[in-house]
């Protein structure tokens, strides 16, 4: 039974992480958070980001560097909360 706990303790860290990172994409612009959506979750590449979003693949690849640093500070600060909690 000790092992189904720690998979249940595994699991319910992993469902906070996940809260947690879509809170911090929440709070990205929706430009940001667009060049995200489609790098991480549709697996696209910054090619095909630039042709939908009607854009060059520089500014994908600018907003994606953008987003990523604010997703670290965003992060960062969660992280610190949570510790502090």
């Amino acid at each position: 039974a000790h092992g189904q706990g720690d998979r249940a303790d595994t699991y319910a860290a992993q469902n906070q992480r996940d809260a947690i990172v879509r809170a911090a994409l929440d709070e990205l612009p929706p430009e940001y958070r667009d060049v995200v959506a489609l790098h991480y979750h549709q697996d696209l590449g910054l090619e095909e980001i630039a042709h939908r979003l009607s854009t060059t693949e520089s500014a994908v690849r600018s907003r994606l560097h953008r987003a990523r640093s604010r997703l670290r500070d965003i992060l960062g600060k969660e992280a610190s909360e949570i510790a502090a909690a």
